[in-house]
């Protein structure tokens, strides 16, 4: 069951980074469109009550700014996008990344471990031969190094999975940067409406009276508008701003909130460790009390004992070691709060 779940984390991230190309390729496309018509001159046309015929060439300033503002925001989406997904992509691999942390310094240990359970097997298989052994003791043996290989194997599944490379007192600048593009989007789509307030056009053509036979005209011409709304805009793009970082911290999915809940999380896991690493003291307490009993007596049952004892032993400290890394880990997260 965890080998599927690493599994489909990975396979969620890899599709992640493919939507998020897409997506911003796709932004990207439709800002080009909507810039292009925005800052490409347009043909003017007009015939008035007077039956002046007007054909001329026009170009919107404020088209021309607007395009720009338009590219602006394809470009900040992306990067919103992307600063978002790394962000994503962190919380992501923080755990895997402490897990993968403790199973390295577990499995080293238990290898130790296994080739002591193997020796202890090939000792009582000699046994066996002159009778000095049971078939029980050969079972127990045998258990043991099978207990040990399924502990390696399931370091290595932790192990084998790839990762992202996460630094995990980044986060908090990563936060950042995520915050200040979403807000970054929100201010220059703010602009954008924004530009809709106002116009200034150019006209240059011809222009010929229809009821006339008179010359064909050169013509140029201005247009221009301005709404009152102008008045205060630079504060209510300001405010539109800071609603968007208001709503990035606040709402529910937010990554302030969704770092402070893995947060709560990695402190809860820290706690289980730290009991495991007690109950652990103390078995491996009892167990070297145990090993130190069989000091000075020369005998196969006490010998035998004695060596499931020292792999158990061994076994324990490889755990130990694997909680000692995770807590490190922990206590390195925490840390950045």
């Amino acid at each position: 069951m965890k080998l599927i779940l690493l599994t489909l984390l990975l396979l969620f991230s890899l599709k992640s980074f493919a939507d998020n190309d897409a997506t911003c390729d796709l932004i990207k496309a439709k800002a080009d469109i909507t810039s292009s018509i925005l800052t490409s001159p347009y043909v003017y046309g007009s015939n008035n009550e007077s039956n002046t015929a007007t054909l001329a060439i026009g170009y919107s300033i404020s088209g021309l700014r607007r395009g720009g503002i338009v590219q602006d925001v394809a470009e900040a989406k992306c990067i919103a996008l992307a600063s978002t997904s790394v962000l994503d992509e962190q919380q992501k691999w923080i755990l895997l990344t402490i897990y993968k942390a403790g199973a390295k310094e577990e499995i080293n240990s238990l290898m130790i471990a296994k080739v002591k359970a193997k020796t202890h097997i090939e000792l009582i298989e000699q046994q066996l031969k002159t009778q000095n052994a049971t078939l029980s003791d050969y079972n127990t043996a045998n258990q043991i190094l099978l207990n040990i290989e399924e502990k390696i194997n399931q370091q290595r599944i932790i192990i084998s999975e790839p990762i992202e490379p996460i630094d995990t007192l980044n986060i908090k600048k990563l936060v950042e940067q995520a915050r200040f593009s979403e807000a970054r989007v929100a201010e220059l789509m703010a602009k954008e409406e924004a530009g809709n307030s106002w116009d200034l056009s150019v006209v240059a053509g011809t222009q010929k009276d229809l009821y006339l036979n008179g010359p064909i005209q050169p013509f140029i011409g201005v247009n221009f508008k301005w709404s009152f709304s102008n008045w205060g805009m630079g504060e209510k793009i300001a405010k539109v701003k800071a609603k968007s970082e208001q709503v990035f911290n606040e709402s529910k999915s937010g990554y302030t909130k969704s770092i402070d809940r893995l947060m709560l999380k990695i402190s809860e896991l820290s706690k289980v460790e730290e009991d495991k690493r007690n109950i652990l003291d103390i078995s491996t307490k009892n167990t070297k009390r145990l090993i130190t009993s069989f000091q000075g007596v020369d005998t196969y049952l006490a010998n035998n004992n004695k060596q499931v004892l020292i792999i158990q032993l061994m076994t324990q400290l490889a755990e130990l070691e694997g909680i000692i890394a995770r807590q490190t880990k922990y206590t390195e997260i925490l840390s950045i709060q």
